[in-house]
């Protein structure tokens, strides 16, 4: 072999391993040389998840993690529509949105009747049904036609009664003069001192002219006593009684006749509560009249003796209905006999 020869067959074999460099064999990443765009896409490109930067692959329009693993940004973007197009359809569409709400609406009570939240049943918008037993209070009547707390009696509420004789113009401030004269129309007719809480709730303490001055309570006889010999009252007997006086025994210091804490009407709307020591007086009664016996007219014309009875608000007869003189020193409140 002739020497020109042989340095022919050293340039070719030169020649083809400079290309063989140039253009690395395919599957083969790590031996591609790096060209300005990938260095500068390694540079700026997002960072991987563990730290490593993915190579990006600008006009593929995809990126390359280091896996070797493609993800093509289109579907990426796809998904981010397709989210969005159902949350507008959730929230366009008539009641999509609207109607999770209805479903954890609570429903109205039924109009049949309910249970309150103290256990008793009650017909709905009514009061509730009284508990049973007797009210807690320091002592227990004689004898009692009333039941439960509040007591009723024939659907009633029921209260206690005493009696007392007093010429005086009372807490209404009822006459011209003090005494009043023996013919005067507080001592001849029915009327009553009411306790305190139910004569004035706002202002129990109020001693003259207090706000339920002139009110008239229909009072009817149970048949039972608090403190009287049993079996002296009737069942059944009847008056209309106008409040003229007030009476304050007790009241936020010790159970007596008129001590009650509570209103009736408190009591009636919470027999829960009317049912602890001290909501009532010391019979266990929501409310108590002490009725003017002057001229005899409830021991001897009623025979009643501490009767127990019933009570209910009702409209004065007319003939009470007098002018300011019946009452002047109250004439500027709210009495409705004036």
């Amino acid at each position: 072999m002739s020497a020109r020869t042989t340095q022919s067959r050293a340039i070719a074999t030169s020649a083809v391993a400079k290309m063989k460099t140039a253009n690395p064999a395919p599957g083969n990443p790590k031996k591609r040389p790096q060209s300005h765009t990938d260095a500068a896409s390694k540079q700026t490109g997002p960072q991987s998840l563990h730290g490593n930067t993915p190579e990006i692959d600008l006009r593929a329009g995809k990126y390359e993690p280091v896996n070797g693993r493609p993800i093509c940004k289109g579907f990426v973007v796809a998904g981010v529509l397709v989210a969005i197009c159902l949350l507008v359809i959730a929230v366009v569409l008539p009641g999509g949105a609207r109607r999770t709400f209805r479903q954890i609406v609570v429903p109205a009570p039924p109009t049949n009747g309910t249970k309150s939240i103290r256990g008793s049943s009650q017909q709905h918008g009514g009061p509730p049904a009284p508990l049973p037993g007797r009210c807690d209070s320091a002592n227990v009547p004689k004898e009692s036609k009333c039941t439960g707390c509040p007591p009723m009696f024939q659907g009633k509420l029921c209260a206690s009664t005493t009696r007392y004789n007093d010429r005086t113009k009372g807490s209404c401030g009822c006459g011209r003069v003090d005494p009043v004269p023996k013919d005067w129309w507080t001592l001849t007719n029915y009327t009553a001192a009411l306790n305190c809480i139910n004569l004035d709730p706002e202002r129990p303490l109020l001693s003259w002219c207090p706000a339920g001055c002139g009110g008239c309570f229909r009072l009817c006889s149970t048949g039972g006593t608090t403190s009287g010999k049993p079996g002296v009252t009737k069942t059944g007997t009847c008056r209309t009684f106008t409040v003229t006086n007030r009476c304050g025994d007790g009241y936020r210091q010790y159970p007596e006749w008129c001590s009650n804490e509570l209103t009736y009407q408190q009591c009636q709307d919470n027999p829960a509560l009317c049912s602890k020591k001290g909501s009532t007086n010391k019979f266990g009664y929501p409310a108590h009249f002490d009725l003017q016996d002057f001229h005899l007219q409830v021991s001897k014309d009623l025979g009643w003796d501490n009767a127990e009875v019933t009570f209910e608000v009702v409209s004065c007869p007319p003939h009470w209905q007098s002018s300011p003189a019946a009452c002047p020193s109250c004439a500027q409140g709210n009495l409705s006999f004036i």
